[in-house]
C-alpha cells in the first residue's frame, strides 16, 4: 500500500504536523500516513525500525519551521549536527533511498542553504518545497495534497454491503423479469404467420460507372495557425529582477537592474495545441527527436508514453502546447518565417518577456495584491472562488495584463532565447538576448499550472536543456517589426 511519511520536530512544528496529519488522513485515508515512530518495541534498534518504515513508504514530507535548522540539545548542541538525530535520521534515510521528500514550510520558514545542513541532507536545499500558513491552510493544502497525488491515490471507502431486504427484492425482481421475457416469447410465436415462398432473385443490370477524376487534397493551412496575433509592446525601461524582501524571491533574480526595451511585438497567446499541429502536420521531418516529456512527482521523471499530443491530462485545441523542447519551439519559429510574408518571429529575450509580463507593474505579479490570482492565472493555488483544475487551461481565459497579454503568469511556462546564467550579474541593459553564460541551459520564465505563488511571479527564472520536454513548458512567440 502506499504511504506518506511525515518527519517534524516536537518542538518546532508539532501542532502543524498533527494538523497536517488529519487532512492528509480526510483525503487519502488512515492507513496512508504514517507521523511517528512511537512503537517501537523496546531493546529494537529505533535506527532499523525507522529505515524499515520510511523504506516502505513512497513519499517523505519534511515539515519545517522556523527553529528546525538550529534548534539545540541540553547540551547546547545543534540537534541536526547529531547523527542519531530522529529528523536527520529519517529525512537522511529517504534521501539515501532517492524516496521523493517534499520540504513543507510553517511559520514562515525558508528553505535553508546547503551550507547550514549536514553532509547527508544537503540534498533536501534542492527539493522542490511546498508553503503551508494559517492565513491560506485550507489552500496551502490542497496544493500539497496535488502533489502527493502523483504518489499515493485518494482513500476511497468500501460500498457497504447490500442488506437482506435488498437482496431479497433483487431476487423477485430478477425472477419477474424472466416471467416476463417468456410471456413475451409466447405471444410472438402465436402471432407469427407463415412467411411467404421466396421469390428468385431478380437479375440487376450492372452498369460500369467511369472513375471520377482524383482531386488533390488541399493543403493549404489557414491563416489562423500561421499568423499568430501579435501585439506591440512599446519601447521603455524598467527594473528587472526581484529585491530580496519579495515573497518567493531566489538568489537568481538579482542584483535588480534596469534594463532599456527597444518596441517589439508579442504574441497575445501562448502557442496553442492546434498552431503547432499545423506546423508538425506541415513539417513532419523536423520531429525525429524522441526525448520523452518529463512531469514532477518529487523530481522530474521523464515518460516516453507523453507527449505534446498526450501530456497527461485532457487539452482541447486551444490550451497552450506543452512537452515541447527548446529545439521544437525554434524549430516552430523558424517554420512561421516561411510561412508568413512578415518576417522576424523569434522567441523573446529574458529582458523582453519580463518587461512585457510586468507591463508598468513594480510588484510580484501584474494583478493587485488583494485580488484572487484564479481570475489572472492558471495555477495550482486553490480558493473558494477557484477549484483546482491540475492541467492547463485553454489560452485567453483570464484576465490580460496592461499590456492586453494572456497567461504570462500561470498555464504554462515559456521558453526564452537566452543562455542561462544564475545571477543578472553582466546582464544585457538593451533589451538584447544573452548569448554568454552557460548555454547548455536555456532560461524559461512564468510559472505554470502546477506552481503556486512562490513561482507564479514576474520575476521568478529557471533553466533547463534545450532538448528537455514538460508537462508545464510551452512558448510564446516575439517578433522583430
Amino acid at each position: 500500500m502506499s504511504c506518506i511519511f511525515i518527519s517534524y520536530r516536537r518542538d518546532d512544528s508539532e501542532g502543524e504536523a498533527g494538523r497536517l496529519f488529519d487532512d492528509l488522513v480526510q483525503h487519502f485515508g488512515e492507513e496512508a500516513v504514517f507521523m511517528d515512530v512511537t512503537d517501537i518495541q523496546a531493546g529494537r534498534d529505533f535506527r532499523k525500525a525507522i529505515d524499515e518504515s520510511i523504506t516502505s513508504c513512497d513519499v517523505l514530507l519534511a515539515v519545517i519551521g522556523k527553529t528546525w535548522l538550529d534548534i539545540k540539545n541540553d547540551t547546547g548542541q545543534r540537534r541536526l549536527d547529531d547523527p542519531l538525530d530522529l529528523v536527520r535520521f529519517e529525512t537522511a534515510s529517504a534521501l539515501k533511498r532517492d524516496i521523493p521528500v517534499i520540504p513543507v514550510l510553517v511559520h514562515g520558514a525558508k528553505m535553508p542553504a546547503p551550507d547550514q545542513l549536514p553532509e547527508d541532507l544537503r540534498d533536501l536545499h534542492f527539493r522542490n518545497c511546498c508553503e503551508v500558513s494559517h492565513a491560506r491552510w485550507s489552500s496551502d493544502v490542497q496544493v500539497l495534497i496535488q502533489a502527493l497525488a502523483a504518489f499515493v491515490h485518494p482513500h476511497v471507502p468500501p460500498s457497504p454491503p447490500p442488506s437482506k431486504q435488498t437482496q431479497h427484492l433483487a431476487k423477485w425482481m430478477g425472477l419477474a423479469a424472466v416471467l416476463c421475457a417468456l410471456l413475451l416469447a409466447a405471444i410472438l410465436i402465436i402471432k407469427r404467420k407463415p412467411s411467404a415462398p421466396l421469390k428468385p432473385p431478380i437479375q440487376a443490370t450492372i452498369q460500369t460507372v467511369p472513375a471520377a477524376a482524383s482531386v488533390p487534397v488541399s493543403t493549404v493551412i489557414p491563416p489562423s495557425l500561421t499568423e499568430p496575433e501579435m501585439l506591440s509592446i512599446p519601447a521603455g525601461i524598467f527594473t528587472m529582477g526581484s529585491p530580496s524582501n519579495e515573497s518567493g524571491h531566489k538568489d537568481n533574480e538579482g542584483p535588480v537592474h534596469e534594463v532599456n526595451v527597444p518596441a517589439f511585438e508579442l504574441g497575445k497567446f501562448e502557442v496553442s495545441v492546434e498552431q503547432f499541429q499545423a506546423y508538425v502536420d506541415d513539417s513532419p521531418d523536423t520531429q525525429s527527436d524522441t526525448t520523452p516529456c518529463s512531469v514532477w512527482k518529487g523530481r522530474w521523471q521523464a515518460d516516453k508514453t507523453l507527449n505534446w499530443k498526450s501530456p497527461g491530462f485532457p487539452q482541447s485545441p486551444k490550451n497552450p502546447v506543452v512537452c515541447v523542447s527548446w529545439v521544437d519551439a525554434k524549430h516552430y519559429v523558424d517554420w512561421l518565417n516561411t510561412k508568413n510574408s512578415r518576417k522576424g518571429f523569434r522567441l523573446p529575450s529574458e529582458s523582453e518577456w519580463e518587461y512585457a509580463a510586468r507591463a508598468g507593474t513594480a510588484g510580484p505579479r501584474y494583478w493587485p495584491p488583494e485580488e484572487e490570482a484564479c481570475h489572472y492565472a492558471v495555477t495550482a493555488i486553490v480558493s473558494a472562488e477557484c477549484q483546482p483544475f491540475g492541467h492547463t487551461m485553454p489560452v485567453g481565459g483570464r484576465t490580460d495584463n496592461n499590456f492586453h497579454l494572456f497567461d504570462v503568469l500561470g498555464n504554462a511556462s515559456e521558453w526564452t532565447e537566452d543562455c542561462w546564467n544564475n545571477s543578472y550579474t553582466g546582464a544585457p541593459a538593451n533589451g538584447d538576448v544573452w548569448k554568454d553564460g552557460n548555454c547548455n541551459l536555456r532560461a524559461v520564465r512564468g510559472g505554470s499550472w502546477m506552481h503556486g505563488l512562490a513561482e507564479v511571479r514576474s520575476a521568478f527564472r529557471t533553466g533547463f536543456a534545450p532538448s528537455f520536454r514538460s508537462d508545464q513548458i510551452g512558448f510564446r512567440i516575439a517578433r522583430t517589426p
